[in-house]
């Protein structure tokens, strides 16, 4: 197994070379006005609590490229496999696209009476885990994934 995931690494590595400079081309999201705004380095925006999706992405041994390394457990969908399409392609999914633009569950967005605000900790793939169980009891899932 462990040969497979080495072997397909490195196909990855020689079939996209600049798999991570291409990334950077991703770095913009849009503001709730509608505004583009290109983050700089090591820049996250204070809605937002981490950079996943936006200035990280996750590659699995399969090509999938995903919101960050817990997505696929919180049942977060994959953008896309990078095998099978052009980075560009994956990255121009609709799920890629919500994630860019949708803030974690923090204070600004949730309210901190919700029984799951600490679990979900400002972190995309954990609100959308509970927003999967519990649809309508989930404010932030309402207004950005719905």
């Amino acid at each position: 197994m462990v040969n497979k995931v080495i072997e397909k690494v490195k196909y990855v590595r020689e079939k996209y070379p600049n798999l991570f400079k291409e990334f950077n081309a991703f770095k913009k999201i849009m503001d709730f006005g509608g505004n583009e705004k290109t983050l700089k380095p090591g820049e996250i925006p204070e809605t937002f609590a981490c950079g996943a999706g936006r200035s990280s992405i996750h590659l699995n041994s399969k090509g999938n490229i995903q919101l960050c390394a817990i997505s696929e457990s919180c049942g977060f969908p994959s953008f896309g496999n990078i095998l099978n399409n052009s980075l560009e392609k994956v990255m121009s999914t609709k799920i890629a696209k919500l994630s860019s633009i949708s803030p974690a569950p923090t204070p600004k967005f949730c309210s901190v009476s919700c029984k799951n605000f600490f679990f979900c900790g400002g972190c995309i793939a954990r609100g959308y885990n509970k927003f999967l169980k519990e649809k309508e009891n989930c404010s932030w899932g309402q207004k950005f994934y719905n």
